[in-house]
């Protein structure tokens, strides 16, 4: 899985730590200056208004993005793996907000590849239940709209509704539930010096529900 930035780039600003990326819509040409990549997000590729970027108000599907990238991917069996990639590790980081301004298209000659991911925070550890009607989902899996509902059969559901098969959405959902379990506390014990407390949540939440998915394997 692809994630929008190559770099994390460290600013301290009034004694205070910002991260900062670089765009994955942006090359640097050999004399130094910066193109512009043409990329849409999901809102755009449909004809939808950014406000209704939620699936529960009128909003793109995960069927509708996979969709367009059949219709239009040079390669559409390699992107809609990445596609599932970038869904299983949405839920698994327990990322309630990715809504259809969050999934994009880059565009180059004829044909479209799905954007790296991008705007991936844990809204549980941050966002009361509350204000996200108990952590919906912007955009539902196997036509789940509860992140606690979601797990790897909706996953492997969801994919093969997009042509998938099952052997391939399987083999795809456990290795990023894995990898993801692996990763993520190596990843805050790494940049333990740049994470104050308030940080130390999302840490626990994402642990806690990449066991969750981790403990309900299944195989095929």
């Amino acid at each position: 899985m692809h994630v929008g930035f190559f770099q994390l780039l460290p600013v301290w600003l009034e004694s205070c730590f910002y991260p900062t990326f670089t765009r994955f819509d942006r090359v640097r040409e050999p004399g130094g200056a910066y193109r512009r990549l043409h990329q849409e997000n999901l809102c755009q590729a449909v004809g939808l208004h950014p406000r209704n970027k939620y699936q529960r108000r009128s909003g793109p599907s995960y069927k509708q993005l996979a969709d367009v990238l059949v219709s239009h991917a040079n390669d559409p069996d390699h992107e809609l793996v990445e596609l599932l990639r970038q869904v299983t590790a949405t839920v698994s980081v327990g990322n309630s907000d990715a809504h259809g301004c969050n999934y994009g298209f880059i565009i180059q000659g004829e044909g479209i590849t799905l954007s790296p991911s991008y705007d991936i925070a844990n809204t549980t550890a941050f966002i009361t239940p509350r204000g996200t009607k108990g952590h919906r989902l912007a955009l539902h899996p196997d036509d789940k709209d509860h992140l606690r509902d979601v797990g790897r059969r909706s996953l492997v559901a969801e994919a093969t509704s997009w042509g998938l098969t099952s052997t391939v959405a399987i083999s795809t959902v456990n290795e990023v539930v894995e990898r993801l379990q692996e990763s993520v506390p190596l990843a805050f014990q790494t940049n333990d010096r740049w994470i104050d407390t308030k940080v130390q949540p999302a840490a626990q939440a994402m642990i806690s529900l990449g066991t969750r998915l981790r403990d309900t394997r299944i195989d095929g």
